[in-house]
């Protein structure tokens, strides 16, 4: 039961399960706790209501009874009541809600308790695989050796586009069609230690060599790494069980499609324009992402646990100086929404390190 300046707000609070991690929040506010708010839902009504006749904010208290009705400004005070009392209502109940709750009352009369039911989607219940031993049992690729024909190959790649790039600086042109383009099965001519001091920041052909070789190297283990992680998560998430809230699920699949617009951007196009050429619906298109977004949505979930269980977090300075980074690309973006975005990245990449420690 809340008390908010000695107003207890609300009483027979209960709660019921729901299917897909949902919850049903019950209760009443109390005829105390609407009389407290009563005046300032009053006053924030009158102060935007435009009636002829009446400058703003200053229709009469009667006017604004008959022309909006008891009823709604009994349904604000209970919405700030509820309001005011929400995060205790979740403290005294032990819920960690997942997404925005949706208010509805069921029994509104004057001088009287209201009803209320609020239904929101919570942190499911589900149990943890042995995420140590997954990780143990995870071995990392074996990492291949990096051959003569691979760092020939990638150091010929390097000469066409050195080559191809200053073409285009001489030529001044954008064109690919002029007669005397460097195409791409033009021979080379034999590499010379003059050359490969242009590709990189070298002496000669054999110390270019070994700089890709250790590059390539590098790469591969890269790569290794990667895979393991990829194995590591996709472990946790086949061998976890849980009931995902549709809201979570949708808010995923929004997130896809940001994604997927972002990415058609990049290459000159847009959703309406890809969807015209394919044929496809936007509800088509996500229930196509539907299958990445529940393994997202789980995965989400599944290192959130890992991390709170091993009080694994990243710290403010860390926290602060990507922020930092990010304000650089997105200068409009809310502080807030920016610090939990990197809050959470930073946590997932500290637990991806946690795992990966055990076994190599």
């Amino acid at each position: 039961m809340s008390e908010n300046s000695k107003t207890i707000v609300y009483q027979n609070l209960s709660v019921e399960k729901l299917p897909r991690s949902e919850v049903k929040i019950s209760g009443k506010i109390t005829t105390e706790a609407l009389t407290r708010f009563y005046k300032e839902a009053f006053s924030s009504l009158q102060a935007k209501a435009e009636l002829p006749g009446f400058r703003r904010g200053k229709v009469p208290e009667a006017v604004i009874k008959e022309r909006l009705g008891e009823e709604m400004i009994l349904k604000d005070a209970a919405d700030l009541a509820i309001q005011s009392a929400y995060p205790e209502m979740l403290a005294e109940l032990k819920l960690r809600p997942l997404g925005n709750p949706e208010l509805r009352f069921t029994k509104i009369a004057k001088n009287e308790a209201i009803e209320f039911e609020i239904t929101l989607p919570v942190f499911p219940e589900f149990s943890m695989p042995d995420y140590q031993k997954i990780s143990k049992e995870t071995k990392k690729p074996e990492i291949q050796m990096v051959t003569d024909e691979e760092v020939e190959k990638s150091i010929e790649g390097a000469r066409k586009e050195h080559r191809h790039a200053e073409f285009h600086k001489h030529a001044k042109t954008s064109r690919h069609d002029t007669p005397d383009h460097p195409s791409e099965t033009l021979e080379l001519p034999p590499l010379s230690n003059e050359e490969a001091s242009k590709l990189a920041p070298v002496k000669n052909i054999s110390e270019l060599k070994e700089k890709v070789k250790l590059a390539l190297k590098a790469g591969k283990e890269r790569q290794a790494v990667e895979k393991r992680r990829v194995a590591i998560l996709d472990s946790l998430i086949a061998k976890t069980d849980m009931e995902l809230p549709a809201t979570l699920i949708s808010e995923e699949l929004d997130r896809m499609e940001r994604e997927f617009a972002a990415d058609l951007s990049r290459l000159s196009l847009n959703l309406p324009e890809y969807m015209k050429r394919t044929g496809k619906t936007l509800g088509q298109l996500r229930e196509e992402w539907r299958p990445s977004a529940e393994n997202r949505s789980k995965l989400e979930l599944i290192l959130a646990s890992i991390a709170e269980k091993e009080g694994i977090s990243a710290t403010d300075e860390e926290i602060k100086e990507e922020v930092g980074h990010l304000r650089t690309h997105h200068q409009n973006a809310p502080e807030e929404a920016l610090r939990l975005y990197v809050s959470r990245v930073l946590r997932h990449q500290k637990v991806l390190e946690f795992l990966e420690k055990d076994g190599n």
